[in-house]
């Protein structure tokens, strides 16, 4: 089997000749390797071939959107970065702080009231066109060595928690403003399901929404009111067109393990087991059944461990999850700035056998 054929087999249920292996990778981990003699530092299609993974490239964008009638600043000052965006009422700004290869923010782009309506008007002018021109360059460069996905957008509370507002400012605007937030919710909602239709139409197959769900940011009554029933709106658009789609849920999972069961997506990207996260690809095969598992190697051990320490670490998880039925082999999340490519090529060595 070519990668391309041994991934779409398992996506779609079926059995493959080895077990898929397949990293997170993204720029994250690819800004750490080595420049060539050129001054080019290898891209992410490099970096599996580099591996010698079956290439699952995420977070490829297919459509563009237009944020009309507002204006956009980026100003960086040392480490300060300002995201600054005015509207004809109101200004918004973002601040954020960058130590070593991490930013975080310091001050979200939504912190009142009056935040949230001039979110609400960006929201209401946001209109999406499609644009498959870099999926159709990755599909032609990647061949039978993978496939390329393409990058839905969360559930609206998670758009809100991750873009607009952090998770602490969030949850005190529900408690003050919940008509406010909910309508928000709901218009953005709106935009993901026209977004939605042009990803379907996509050359891509397989299309993944980036809900980096976990226990640690959401509750459960906040899950089931707030994530699940979208969720599961997207997931049935995107199968009546035949097509797959995944969510991305890499922190802690075990508490809504028995929700996901009931959910419509097809599977999970990036299950993540302890430190990290707290399932393990075998428990998460037990405790979801029917759906596709992605994942399986916490990023933080695969970066810190020997090649030796790697390849009895993902031994156990291959043992433990066979026969590979609805698995494939990942990282849970992106692999991490660092990560040696000595242990990545071990879990390579490993699968090919």
């Amino acid at each position: 089997m070519t990668s391309r054929e041994r991934l779409m087999a398992v996506l779609r249920g079926g059995e493959a000749d080895r077990l898929p292996w397949s990293p997170c990778i993204d720029s994250y981990f690819t800004d750490s390797l080595p420049t060539s003699h050129g001054g080019n530092r290898p891209d992410v299609v490099d970096a599996f071939r580099m591996i010698g993974a079956d290439i699952m490239e995420r977070h490829v964008p297919a459509a563009n959107a237009n944020w009309k009638n507002t204006e956009h600043e980026h100003i960086q000052d040392g480490n300060k970065h300002i995201w600054r965006i005015t509207t004809p009422v109101g200004s918004l700004e973002q601040i954020s702080a960058s130590a070593g290869n991490t930013r975080s923010v310091t001050k979200h782009l939504v912190n009142s009231i009056e935040d949230l309506k001039v979110m609400t008007y960006i929201f209401e002018r946001i209109e999406c066109a499609p644009d498959y021109t870099y999926i159709q360059e990755l599909n032609k460069r990647i061949g039978p060595d993978g496939i390329v996905t393409v990058s839905a957008e969360a559930s609206p509370i998670k758009v809100i928690m991750e873009l607009c507002a952090g998770l602490e400012n969030t949850a005190f605007l529900l408690c003050d403003y919940q008509d406010e937030v909910e309508a928000l919710i709901e218009l953005i909602h709106q935009r993901n399901m026209e977004r939605l239709k042009f990803l379907i139409d996509s050359p891509a197959e397989v299309i993944i929404a980036y809900e980096d769900t976990s226990t640690t940011v959401l509750s459960e009554h906040w899950y089931r009111k707030y994530s699940s029933p979208y969720i599961n709106a997207y997931a049935d658009m995107v199968s009546k067109s035949g097509k797959l789609f995944i969510t991305h849920m890499c922190g802690k999972l075990k508490g809504f393990a028995d929700l996901i069961k009931q959910d419509r997506m097809h599977g999970i990207d990036s299950v993540c087991p302890p430190d990290t996260g707290d399932m393990w690809a075998h428990e998460a095969l037990e405790l979801l059944p029917g759906k596709l598992i992605i994942g399986g190697i916490d990023p933080v051990a695969l970066c810190n461990m020997t090649a030796d320490e790697t390849e009895e670490y993902v031994t156990r998880i291959i043992k433990a999850t066979a026969p590979w039925k609805n698995f494939i082999l990942s990282t849970g999340d992106a692999v991490a700035y660092g990560t040696p490519l000595g242990n990545l090529r071990r879990v390579t060595k490993i699968v090919t056998g």
